[in-house]
């Protein structure tokens, strides 16, 4: 059995980044007007890596930004880890501010309007109703409020490394290094959609060229070199084939990259290719629908095809996935697993569940009562749900062993469940 994780307001937690220097952070509320997510401190100091943490002495130091995260992922992930705790959390926490806005309102379930960005801002202090809710940001919150919303791990990473968020989000540009939130009425000339924002397509891939792993880094450039290399003159394109596995898989690309890592790996061991490419699609409400992992073979023959599928169905891929190709054209079903999506209502329960309760305790009990059958590949944060994806053998059985807990813990009401694959 996994042992269990367990995190409390207090607790220090280390990052060693590029195995180059230690960062440290630690864990001071949980924000009922962000999902109850954990709010943490991050320190400005950069350790060297011979480092052993003094946690007096870290807690006194410099705190270079706010945010919203869920510790768990970065604990499961081998992002940190924890070194200790302090009952020394401050007081300055109180009083930071955070915004976002969005180029949508939702005056109902059924109904979604568009609006200009810069008269949609939300302001708000942790556990504090919005100062700023629907409204314009004025000059003075520049430089004052830390960038809102649930940031995966990977990105509170690629923050501690680089000083500033790589992604866009709407409402936030980077400029002289720093985030900065956007005044102006104009948010189109500063960014594209916010699906276009958050889709990856190709070699390019934002989130995994900011990863925080060096050696996973150079094997991602290792394999766009590979692609290029492995193209071949006109007279030979036939004897390589191209192909994509579209995956009915609600993914987050951080999570799209470990399996385009395994499915790599297996390649490689095969002698039949290579990964080039992946990207993952949002539908309308920005939540992840879908994903493409873009896959070169090394010849164009069908037993070499048969082969690919044979190894992809045991990684783990979800019923409703297709391989498909050109030159031969070709598209073939594949997929072992069927998923489950648990929608946590983040809107209309009690301001006091929020405050008391915990989605990192959901995760914890559904794995634990899942164990053996099926585990979460990703979530996805919006404005009204927080999704959980899990992908196992029987959905109706993931689906069974999670009932009994959803329907007593308080977190968990008017919450939903719904078949994925």
């Amino acid at each position: 059995m996994a042992k269990r994780i367990v995190t409390r307001i207090g607790n220090v937690f280390c990052a060693e980044i590029d195995n180059e220097c230690k960062r440290f952070f630690q864990y001071v509320a949980n924000d009922l007007e962000e999902l109850n997510s954990s709010v943490i401190r991050v320190f400005k100091t950069k350790y060297p890596m011979d480092y052993e943490p003094e946690i007096e002495e870290i807690v006194k130091d410099e705190v270079e930004f706010y945010a919203h995260t869920i510790l768990k992922f970065g604990i499961v992930f081998n992002a940190w880890y924890k070194v200790g705790t302090s009952k020394n959390i401050g007081d300055e926490y109180k009083e930071v501010l955070f915004g976002t806005t969005h180029n949508h309102i939702y005056p109902s379930v059924h109904e979604i309007i568009e609006v200009n960005p810069a008269k949609n801002w939300r302001v708000w202090r942790i556990n504090e109703p919005p100062i700023i809710q629907n409204g314009e940001l004025s000059v003075e919150y520049v430089g004052k409020i830390n960038q809102g919303g649930v940031i995966p791990y990977i990105d509170i990473i690629n923050r501690l490394k680089f000083g500033y968020f790589k992604y866009k989000t709407i409402g936030w540009k980077i400029e002289n290094g720093k985030n900065v939130p956007i005044i102006e009425n104009n948010h189109n000339k500063e960014y594209k959609k916010t699906s276009d924002n958050m889709e990856d397509k190709g070699t390019s891939k934002p989130e995994k060229q900011y990863s925080f792993n060096r050696e996973s880094f150079l094997k991602k450039i290792k394999r766009a070199l590979s692609k290029a290399f492995h193209r071949k003159s006109v007279n030979e394109k036939n004897q390589t084939m191209e192909v994509t596995l579209n995956l009915n898989a609600r993914l987050q690309p951080t999570h799209r990259h470990k399996l385009e890592d395994i499915i790599q790996n297996l390649l490689e061991k095969e002698k039949i290719g290579t990964v080039t490419g992946g990207s993952t699609s949002l539908n309308t409400d920005g939540e992840f629908s879908c994903c493409n992992i873009d896959i070169h073979l090394n010849d164009n023959n069908p037993n070499t095809v048969k082969r690919l599928v044979e190894i992809l169905n045991p990684v783990g891929i979800p019923k409703g996935s297709i391989l498909q190709g050109t030159e031969p054209n070709f598209k073939t079903e594949l997929g072992t697993l069927e998923g489950l999506g648990y929608y946590s209502n983040g809107t209309d329960l009690p301001d006091e569940v929020y405050k008391s309760y915990d989605i990192n305790y959901v995760i914890e009990q559904m794995e634990k009562a899942m164990e053996g059958i099926g585990c979460l590949y990703s979530f996805w944060e919006g404005k009204a749900y927080t999704a959980l994806y899990f992908y196992g053998t029987s959905y109706e059985e993931m689906k069974r062993k999670i009932e009994p807990f959803v329907a007593s813990y308080p977190l968990c009401q008017k919450s939903r469940i719904e078949r994925i694959a």
